[in-house]
């Protein structure tokens, strides 16, 4: 596996550990205390967020609110004084209706310009930030560690994509929600930039087939499916395919012909598979689509997935010890 963890920031590596342990357990006899130093961590970032959640909510409610008095601003205006069957000048001749129109014009508008320049945006953020002054903002490394861990999770239990994006995970009882288009693209994005081109390539084709099903039923997009090609046009070139590697970039082409560095990237694949063999070529190809099931096939990978046989006596004298020193 990369070496990237070790630069992964002491939250980083708190989520690191928390999702490996949490698979983990149930093949454990024994797990010491420190284990949950990394739990702790975790608690205190979902206290925060609780808090932020809080302030969101509350920050929802009162746009909701907001728009509400404008959308009656205007319909009061228009059921009164705005219908095409009504004399206009008969309505506002009306004492009550003169009174009601002198009202919207100036109290009421009074209220609504006030409410157009309140910007409650920049006060939930305000104190969005005041709340998490106090912790440790996650940031590009801890996202790293998150995708980390479940390559290592991935690798080690031999659990293929479409199963952790729809929330089933091995071995727990622990449920997840199904992942997003944008979360498996994530995914994917965040691998690749690790070099995990093998499980990048297998996420962006997750997120580029529930792409085309939120396509098809009018969902909203939150990732473009030329950005999601992008990144897999890369890690399939980094694992050697580049005539595959060409013709995605010809999709991205087909899709944006204004797509950055798509034409550079067609050029440079062209060239350089005219320095290639046609044998080559082939053989490059059909390996790539003998790709093997990514998993770890070593003693330790195969004990996890239950996979070796150890005898009553070994066993019972197995447990679990958990180096805590990398994850401060």
């Amino acid at each position: 596996m990369s070496g990237e963890m070790g630069r992964l920031s002491g939250t980083g590596w708190a989520v690191v550990c928390w999702m490996l342990l949490a698979v983990m357990s149930g093949h454990t006899r024994i797990v010491v205390a420190e284990v949950f130093t990394a739990m702790d961590d975790i608690q205190a970032l979902l206290g925060d967020e609780r808090k932020v959640v809080g302030v969101l909510k509350d920050l929802v409610k009162a746009e909701k609110q907001k728009m509400e008095f404008i959308e009656k601003y205007i319909d009061d205006f228009s059921s009164l004084f705005d219908q095409p069957e009504v004399n206009s000048d008969k309505v506002v001749a009306h004492p009550v209706n003169a009174f009601l129109l002198v009202k919207h014009l100036s109290s009421d508008w009074q209220r609504v310009r006030h409410l157009l320049m309140t910007n409650l945006g920049v006060i939930g953020v305000e104190q969005v930030e005041h709340l998490r002054g106090s912790s440790n903002l996650l940031g590009e490394e801890d996202m790293k560690g998150a995708v980390e861990a479940i390559v290592r999770l991935q690798h080690t239990y031999s659990i293929d994509e479409e199963s952790v994006a729809n929330g089933r995970m091995t071995r727990t009882s622990v449920t997840s929600p199904k992942l997003t288009t944008l979360d498996c693209y994530l995914l994917g994005l965040n691998q690749a930039q690790l070099g995990f081109h093998d499980y990048a390539i297998r996420w962006l084709e997750v997120s580029l087939k529930r792409f085309e099903e939120d396509e098809r039923n009018n969902q909203p997009l939150f990732v473009s499916k030329a950005n999601i090609l992008d990144w897999l046009q890369h890690s399939t070139y980094h694992r050697g395919n580049v005539s595959h590697a060409l013709a995605v970039s010809e999709q991205i082409k087909s899709i944006d012909p204004d797509f950055a560095n798509v034409q550079a990237n067609i050029g440079f694949y062209q060239q350089v598979l005219s320095e290639m063999t046609p044998e080559a070529v082939a053989a490059v190809e059909k390996a790539d689509s003998l790709r093997p099931k990514l998993a770890g096939d070593g003693k330790y990978e195969s004990l996890c997935r239950g996979e070796g046989v150890l005898v009553i006596l070994t066993v019972n004298y197995l447990k679990t010890e958990y180096d805590k020193s990398d994850c401060k």
